[in-house]
């Protein structure tokens, strides 16, 4: 008899502090009973009785009357940590499904939650084999989700590379050369040497850059390299009194590009690299004129 008293007494006081919690729902919202805060309302510290009777229901303790009670509250969760996952991954996959991945941006917010430093957390606890399963399995099965978003962008564009230069050569490669499918593969390009010289690119895409045919990390310098060495050759079979503004070797018009040289280095645009390759070829001089 005692002990029913007990469980009496007690489901009144749980029904008491249910009767606070409508009231204190009647003037704010769920978001400012969080268990981090000390929320008291009339003596009672409902963050901490509702975390409470939680821990009930989980594990079979709490009275079978009070049940419906609690369901009743609008906006009421016995697991509200998951139920909350489960709204935000909810969001995701309908954004994604509505706008692409793509459309993700590092500010993209919806319900109050940034979505894209929610999926780096979870992708980050995944690393750390700590993500529930439960979770990893909603986020795998949602279409074109990710664990490692990064290296597999890259992975994409080494493919459009390798067909763009398969299909075109490296010589049309500009820095806003469009690949086939629409995606801006020369500024990528661009971007991936950038990051190359400041120790920022991955080492596995530099490796696989470097597999492809052609590659280069400093094109603009193998270009002035070539070029000079096709003057060089030009020079050494035919002399410099054969050159003239219309002479070609290998395709290449060298004499054009004497003249734009040194029209260059006249006005002080011209790189004092490139300077010093042109002076590094004999018999070469800045006053010598090419003929038309």
């Amino acid at each position: 008899m005692g002990r029913t008293l007990v469980r009496k007494k007690r489901d009144d006081e749980d029904k008491y502090k249910l009767s606070l919690l409508r009231e204190f729902l009647a003037k704010r919202d769920w978001a400012a009973l969080s268990t981090r805060r000390k929320i008291r309302f009339r003596g009672v510290n409902l963050s901490q009785w509702i975390a409470g009777r939680r821990v009930s229901y989980r594990n079979g303790t709490i009275s079978d009357s009070l049940i419906p009670l609690f369901e009743a509250i609008p906006g009421w969760s016995w697991y509200p940590v998951r139920d909350r996952q489960r709204k935000v991954i909810d969001n995701l996959r309908s954004f994604a499904r509505r706008n692409g991945w793509d459309a993700l941006r590092h500010d993209t917010m919806i319900e109050g939650i940034v979505l894209a430093d929610w999926c780096k957390a979870r992708r980050a606890e995944c690393r750390r084999k700590v993500l529930p399963r439960w979770i990893a399995r909603a986020l795998a099965a949602i279409p074109g989700w990710s664990w490692e978003p990064f290296e597999d962008a890259h992975r994409t564009w080494l493919r459009t590379l390798r067909d763009h230069v398969g299909r075109h050569g490296w010589h049309e490669l500009r820095l806003h050369t469009l690949a086939s499918n629409g995606s801006k593969i020369g500024q990528w390009v661009t971007s991936v040497r950038l990051k190359h010289r400041s120790g920022q690119l991955p080492a596995w895409v530099s490796a696989e850059l470097e597999k492809i045919r052609g590659w280069t990390w400093e094109p603009l310098h193998d270009r002035r390299a070539r070029k000079l060495k096709l003057l060089r050759r030009f020079v050494d079979a035919k002399g410099w009194e054969r050159l003239t503004r219309s002479s070609v070797i290998d395709g290449f018009e060298v004499g054009k590009w004497v003249v734009y040289c040194r029209d260059r280095y006249r006005t002080g645009a011209l790189s004092k690299a490139l300077a010093r390759g042109f002076e590094a070829i004999p018999g070469w001089s800045w006053r010598i004129v090419v003929r038309r």
